[in-house]
């Protein structure tokens, strides 16, 4: 009997798994009592910005060097808010949440 597949690897590279990606799915974004939390996974946050439906900046937090934070006692209105998240790759992902 033949074998009717074969596999084989050619190109001399070593197989793995890659770098992590990270994509708009991956930053979870949600309110928290009075705070926003954000999650990133395991990509790590360098700058987040919150801002008001027109654009406005509302909040800024810089070098937070970590995976998650709480953004608390925000003193904006109820609406909706886009938090722009800055990873430390350079890579920006806007999610939108009501407040």
């Amino acid at each position: 009997m033949k074998a009717r597949f074969q596999l084989r690897f050619t190109g001399g590279t070593a197989l793995g798994t890659g770098d992590n990606a990270i994509d708009q799915n991956s930053v979870v974004v949600y309110k928290n009592g009075d705070g926003i939390h954000i999650n990133t996974g395991n990509a790590t946050m360098s700058t987040v910005k919150v801002l008001d439906i027109r654009g406005r900046l509302v909040h800024q937090k810089n070098n937070i060097q970590n995976t998650t934070t709480t953004l608390a006692n925000l003193n904006v209105q109820e609406g909706v808010l886009i938090v722009q998240v800055t990873l430390e790759n350079g890579l920006t992902i806007n999610k939108r949440i009501v407040y």
